[in-house]
């Protein structure tokens, strides 16, 4: 079992209960690359991996 697989239980006062997964599995597109957050393509050049969102290129 992997930890996307595993999730963990938070049990509010107010009675709320919320379940969430320690890690998400990471988002491909149809040729299997990997997606930034904001569903655009990851860049890789010399062993730097950038976003290509506007804005969001070097954080």
């Amino acid at each position: 079992m992997t930890m996307t697989n595993k999730s963990f239980t938070i049990r509010y006062q107010n009675g709320i209960i919320r379940e969430n997964r320690y890690l998400e599995p990471i988002r491909v597109n149809e040729d299997e690359e990997m997606l930034d957050p904001f569903l655009n393509r990851y860049y890789y050049n010399k062993g730097r991996v950038r976003s290509n969102t506007k804005g969001y290129e070097s954080w």
